[in-house]
């Protein structure tokens, strides 16, 4: 013993803990060897063994963790280890000491306050807010090392979750903290109440050059853990443009193929984000190439955030250049969308289809160039070896598209390229109608000029020598000048010879069409240069019957001698639609002209209920309006004195 003694006054940290060894070693032969007192011996070797327990914990700290370069607070740290049985000082003045110390951020007052072993884990009366949870608050690493070093529960959870671990992440706090509290066996995969592991927070840390990342994957983190929003903290650190981090989360085997809840992987993240190094990366660990999403595939994606770069690597890394997404959008499609010409060669050259069509529209790579006029996109497609009059699934052309919208260079590319100027479409309508209705005079001047016609009949033939009809309504482009008043274009359409008689369904003429929409100055126009104002419908109406709307037109027309109890097949008058449709006004200026009451055996709300499969009215034209609920219009004309 006197030996032993000796060497106690002279021994470091290690030598106490082999002195503390050989004395328990030596009490537990003792106990075994003798009859008496074996109880006092076994206490003795207890008490030796929990010595050397404390020693051992006391030199692991000392020697693995480093809160701090400061060899001065190692030293604090290293004297705020509890002793074996301590007893925590727990009365109402420790807790209020050792809070209103942390709220000071008075890091001498909460280390003696810790010395003199108040309750690390104490709360204030009436508050659940732990000490340790308070440091975090005031945003103090060294504070909280202290408590942590006292004996801290780091597992404890805020309100939302967050274990010490967690908040120190949070805080911005060194990789040597996050080391000391993992030390300390918190739960390296603990999780918040959003499902976010200590490793997301990591990812999605701003702080830089920092190592926790690492030291958490070493401790057992899971890197392919999925947050109750389905993000990995790999996808989290691509959202957050965390860059080195994610890089490490690959390289330490993070899942490439784990999607969101949208279908998006990793590389579709980073090729949104227009980041060509980090997809390198993913695409050189193997991430799928063709992974579909309902919009995008990561090629199609890569086009339309206009990055070549990786677009390029996908291609020359296997991507599909004909694979579409689940709604039909296909790289060639998408590179005609941006006008992107290099990439229109790229994909080309890498064997993408200039014939494809989008599988539900039938939208071909030259319909979405002519949408979003784009002339010289139109011009690659047809040198290599896309059809000129491609259809969608709706019967329209590249060029009717083109029209549709307006887009001029389109639409004199697509002529050169020899598109077919008479095509309808669904619509009825043609080329040129299409650019009157514009108002594009240019256009539809150098329509005219290269022979575009200006009649619509019910049969036109295809270039393939099959024949296609024209749907019902059908029109002309006459028609549509005077359906938006383009008075200008109206003129240029009859200088090129365009009929003032010409009628469509149901044998509606020009004056007929300006009237229904009110258009006086069109109207003025067509009287002028000698449209007929006595020319019926198919049905017997004469013009007056869709003109009640606006007053100033009907009572242009009322002047031109037109019937005002003009009857057609069914019976019915002007009368009977101005006041089915409620125009009082209408209703007055008919009546003034001498309009009288006849029985009509059907009168349509609509001109497409004509066609026998919608509703009618009979009876008078005060009855109808009385059916209709507009009684000062039935008492107007039940009331009406003529003269």
């Amino acid at each position: 013993m006197d030996q032993l003694q000796s060497r106690v006054e002279k021994a470091d940290l290690q030598d106490l803990i082999d002195i503390c060894e050989q004395l328990s070693e030596e009490c537990r032969g003792i106990s075994n060897c003798l009859n008496t007192s074996p109880v006092t011996l076994a206490s003795l070797a207890k008490e030796c063994r929990a010595i050397t327990n404390a020693l051992d914990r006391l030199h692991e700290l000392s020697r693995s963790i480093e809160v701090s370069d400061s060899a001065e607070i190692q030293i604090l740290l290293d004297t705020l280890v509890p002793p074996p049985g301590v007893n925590y000082v727990r009365t109402k003045d420790a807790a209020n000491e050792l809070h209103n110390a942390i709220e000071r951020s008075d890091e001498t007052a909460v280390f003696h306050i810790l010395l003199e072993r108040a309750d690390p884990n104490i709360m204030l009366a009436g508050s659940m807010l732990s000490p340790l949870h308070r440091a975090f608050d005031k945003g103090h690493m060294l504070i909280a090392a202290f408590l942590i070093v006292a004996g801290a529960d780091v597992d404890e959870p805020t309100t939302d979750g967050h274990t010490a671990l967690m908040r120190g992440i949070r805080c911005g706090f060194s990789e040597q903290f996050a080391t000391l509290v993992i030390h300390m066996k918190a739960r390296v995969n603990a999780i918040d109440n959003d499902g976010c592991s200590a490793l997301h927070l990591s990812a999605a840390s701003d702080v830089i050059d920092d190592e926790t990342l690492p030291v958490l994957i070493d401790a057992g983190a899971d890197i392919n853990l999925v947050d109750y929003n389905g993000q990995t903290p790999l996808l989290v650190a691509i959202q957050h443009s965390r860059w080195s981090a994610a890089t490490k989360l690959v390289q330490a085997g993070a899942d490439l193929e784990v999607r969101l809840p949208d279908g998006k992987t990793a590389l579709h993240m980073a090729v949104a984000m227009r980041n060509q190094e980090f997809s390198q990366v993913l695409i050189s660990r193997g991430a799928n190439v063709d992974r579909v999403l309902r919009e995008h595939t990561p090629l199609t994606m890569a086009i339309n955030s206009r990055c070549t770069a990786i677009t390029a690597v996908l291609l020359d890394s296997g991507a599909d250049p004909n694979l579409p997404s689940r709604n039909g959008n296909t790289p060639l499609l998408a590179a005609a969308s941006t006008g992107h010409d290099e990439t229109v060669r790229y994909l080309i050259a890498h064997g993408a289809d200039p014939a494809a069509t989008q599988g539900h529209s039938g939208y071909s790579a030259m319909h979405m160039a002519a949408h979003k006029d784009k002339p010289h996109i139109l011009q690659l497609l047809s040198d290599a070896g896309a059809p000129v009059d491609i259809l969608d699934k709706t019967g329209e052309t590249p060029l009717l598209v083109a029209a549709k919208l307006g887009n001029a260079q389109s639409i004199f590319r697509l002529i050169r390229l020899g598109a077919d100027v008479e095509r309808v479409g669904p619509d009825g309508m043609s080329i040129l109608s299409h650019a009157v209705k514009m108002g594009d005079v240019d256009l539809v001047t150098a329509l005219l000029e290269l022979g575009a016609g200006m009649q619509v009949s019910s049969m036109f033939p295809s270039k393939g020598s099959k024949e296609y009809l024209v749907p019902e309504p059908q029109t002309t482009p006459i028609h549509v000048a005077a359906q938006h008043a383009r008075d200008e274009i109206l003129l240029r359409l009859v200088s090129y010879g365009a009929s003032l008689e010409s009628t469509i369904f149901p044998g509606r003429t020009p004056l007929s069409v300006a009237a229904s929409h009110g258009h006086i100055s069109t109207v003025r126009l067509l009287l002028r240069l000698g449209a007929n104002t006595h020319a019926l419908t198919t049905h017997g109406d004469t013009i007056l019957f869709q003109a009640s709307a606006n007053q100033a037109t009907l009572k242009l027309l009322l002047q031109q001698g037109i019937d005002v109890n003009h009857q057609n097949d069914r019976g019915a008058t002007a009368l009977h639609y101005a006041a089915l449709r409620g125009h009082i006004g209408g209703v007055r200026m008919l009546l003034e002209k001498g309009a009288r009451q006849y029985h009509a055996n059907a009168v349509w709300d609509a001109w497409e209920d004509r066609d026998g499969t919608g509703g009618y009215r009979q009876g008078t034209p005060a009855g109808m309006a009385m059916q209709r609920g507009l009684d000062k219009v039935a008492e107007l004309i039940e009331g009406w004195k003529y003269n």
